[in-house]
């Protein structure tokens, strides 16, 4: 009996132990189980906004998050970027153009499924079947010339492995016979927040480079007059005349707007920078600065430069009298022997005096001008390599 008793007892407490009230259950034990909602796959045909107006495209290629469309090159010649789809409003480039068959392939990164066009031989009435997703040939519009399924796989194929650079994308939107804008009910700044919509980058970086260009003709030619319609004012156009190189090689690494202004910047042949600031005016471009010179170098090249010689000395007499009585505070003499230039500058009551070629600065106590000796001298100099420079221009 006892026995009896002893193994009802441990059946009870192992019964208890295996049962847990339920206000010791956890919270995820408590709620019931829901199955995980699978993503949506989105159609293959997408709404296309651009600057001007709405289209229609097709994916036509997916690769994990790269997605390509396939639409009419016209409708998106007016802008490198677009929007796609109503419902999730995705950010895409233009990176593949066909002018003969008007088509465009725009490539778009996101992390969603879209139902993919596939490619066919099979007869399809009007080239789409938005059903079944496939697609025998594709027809931008009425005027356009019927693209067969090879062209597009080429232009696909073309796009994928060698996307357009922004100067093949400009010329090729040059080429097509570009439709007359017709403005979308709905401006597509509604939707996009950003200001890349407000302007064409590609467009931004043609004036650029065409800047670039007229300006290295300009130094070629010694006369920057060529320049007039690309600076916005004739301060810019006598700031330029100091740049005495041609600008090698430029290369353009951005192209952003900033309020009303807008900005270039890219490097020369050195992977020096070359920065333009740029203003709209009048729906053209305009440039209101640039660094392509420092100030410094500027004021160096306002100097004027006084060879030592009779000829010269009689023609700048003025300017050499004027630095004399601190009217001019900067002037450069040229030595006639090994044509040494010497930089000299008032400073402080002496005259700072600095030698090509050398970092080094020296101070001399005056310029002196004899005009009955026919000699320049500088004296009363310490820190140099002579005390008195004496230069004899009979």
């Amino acid at each position: 009996m006892k026995k009896l008793l002893l193994l009802l007892l441990c059946v009870m407490l192992l019964l208890a132990a295996c049962s847990e009230p339920e206000e010791n259950m956890s919270v995820a034990q408590m709620l019931p189980s829901k199955e995980k909602e699978t993503p949506p796959t989105y159609n293959s045909q997408v709404s296309i906004y651009t600057t001007n107006s709405v289209t229609t495209g097709f994916v036509i290629a997916e690769d994990e998050r790269n997605k390509w469309i396939l639409t009419n090159a016209r409708d998106v010649s007016h802008h490198p970027n677009v929007l796609i789809h109503d419902q999730l409003m995705l950010i895409g480039g233009v990176e593949g153009i066909d002018v003969q068959h008007n088509l465009a392939i725009i490539r778009m990164r996101n992390s969603h499924d879209f139902h993919v066009m596939e490619l066919v031989d099979t007869p399809i009435v009007g080239g789409v079947n938005v059903t079944t997703n496939e697609m025998q040939y594709y027809i931008a519009d009425s005027d356009s010339t019927r693209a067969p399924k090879e062209a597009i796989e080429n232009l696909l194929k073309e796009t994928i492995e060698k996307p357009l650079k922004w100067q093949e994308r400009f010329e090729k939107n040059a080429q097509l016979e570009t439709a007359e804008i017709v403005s979308s009910e709905t401006p597509i700044t509604n939707f996009y927040e950003k200001n890349i919509f407000t302007y064409n980058p590609d467009q931004l970086k043609n004036f650029a480079m065409t800047f670039i260009t007229q300006l290295n003709a300009g130094i070629e030619a010694q006369n920057l007059k060529n320049l007039e319609p690309f600076v916005a004012s004739d301060d810019v156009l006598e700031y330029l005349q100091y740049v005495k190189k041609p600008i090698e090689k430029y290369e353009i690494k951005e192209a952003k707007k900033e309020g009303v202004y807008y900005f270039v910047n890219g490097v020369d042949a050195e992977k020096r920078e070359v920065r333009l600031s740029i203003i709209k005016q009048q729906e053209h471009y305009q440039v209101i600065g640039t660094n392509l010179i420092e100030e410094s170098k500027i004021e160096d090249e306002k100097t004027p430069v006084i060879m030592l010689q009779k000829e010269a000395i009689e023609e700048q007499k003025t300017v050499l009298q004027l630095f004399l009585r601190k009217h001019v505070l900067a002037i450069n003499l040229k030595s006639p022997v090994d044509q040494t230039i010497f930089y000299l500058k008032h400073q402080d009551k002496k005259i700072s005096v600095k030698m090509e070629g050398t970092e080094k600065s020296f101070d001399c106590k005056e310029l002196v001008f004899n005009e009955s000796q026919m000699k320049v001298q500088l004296v009363g100099c310490s820190g140099g390599k002579q005390q008195n420079y004496t230069w004899d221009y009979e």
